[in-house]
């Protein structure tokens, strides 16, 4: 009997040891990531005025420093590559959890993705996996069934494999996120092809309902906390898609805040201006950050 006892002994004390192995590699991975952004939502006092939403056309097409400058609202962008609306909707209620209500808020538009059922966009997992060793973002990925209830308990249950490689995290093509959260993209991609730009009223993709739920959240918050929201649609040199257009006015108040890019001008037309066919490059971002600037200070 005795023998037993000391052997479960022993094998709760290398299983207590092993799992403090397992928090202190989850500590030392999130130190590793370039991005740096959920974590600083989580330790809170980023207090901006102005947070800007939204995917790869919000973190490359608006310079926070620029909009901040130039409006003098103390900015942070909080937009993440490749993230649907679903995960935009945790990202500002995270940051309302931990940190100041700000004055307004820019949710950049992806026409026509926005709430397609298809998987263009996704929630960013691999944003919270290395951010695990938080109890607050392992009880998010258990809600999301990414996580089992017994992780609240193991620390080797918040584990992922890629988090036992303890290089440095660099970023995509060595983007670097800047000190107000924007992430511009410099040169011209291979890939960039002549699109024509001319207006269509196609918008036949089926829509997902949670996606609807979270673009209501985000106007509900907004509502709630009397935060002005203005809807930002960038530019691309593929098709302005107007049927969707018509579909996202039905989905916003009427007093809408909504700010389109002028497609008549023509920097917006000119593949110069552009990384590739979606996504400006560091010349049309500083002129549509300037658009942008202008259309919030002719309103304040």
């Amino acid at each position: 009997m005795k023998k037993f006892i000391k052997t479960i002994l022993i094998f709760a004390l290398i299983f207590f040891i092993i799992d403090k192995a397992a928090y202190f590699i989850l500590v030392k991975t999130s130190k590793l990531q370039s991005d740096k952004k959920l974590e600083k939502i989580l330790e809170g006092g980023m207090d901006k005025e102005l947070i800007i939403l939204g995917s790869s056309r919000g973190i490359g097409n608006l310079i926070g420093e620029q909009l901040e400058n130039e409006t003098g609202l103390t900015t942070y962008n909080l937009s993440y590559r490749g993230s649907d609306i679903n995960f935009q909707s945790y990202i500002f209620k995270s940051y309302l959890l931990h940190n100041s209500v700000p004055q307004d808020l820019f949710l950049v538009i992806d026409n026509p993705a926005l709430l397609d059922a298809e998987p263009v966009l996704s929630f960013r997992y691999d944003r919270l996996y290395p951010l695990a060793h938080y109890n607050e973002i392992n009880d998010t990925l258990i809600k999301l069934k990414k996580h089992s209830i017994a992780s609240r308990y193991i620390y080797c249950l918040r584990l992922q494999s890629s988090q036992l490689n303890f290089n440095k995290i660099k970023p995509v093509n060595n983007w670097l996120i800047d000190d107000y959260g924007s992430q511009i993209l410099y040169g011209k991609s291979l890939y960039i092809t002549n699109i024509s730009s001319k207006p269509t009223d196609d918008y036949t993709v089926e829509e997902d309902v949670e996606k609807i739920n979270s673009l209501n959240q985000i106007q509900e918050l907004c509502q709630e906390k009397n935060i002005k929201i203005h809807y930002i649609f960038p530019p691309n040199l593929s098709s302005f898609n107007k049927g969707f257009l018509k579909r996202f006015l039905q989905l916003v108040p009427d007093d809408v805040s909504l700010f389109i890019y002028d497609d008549n001008k023509s920097i917006y037309k000119d593949e110069k201006y552009f990384y590739d066919e979606s996504h400006l490059n560091n010349k049309g971002a500083k002129l549509f950050t300037k658009d942008v600037s202008d259309f919030i200070n002719n309103n304040k």
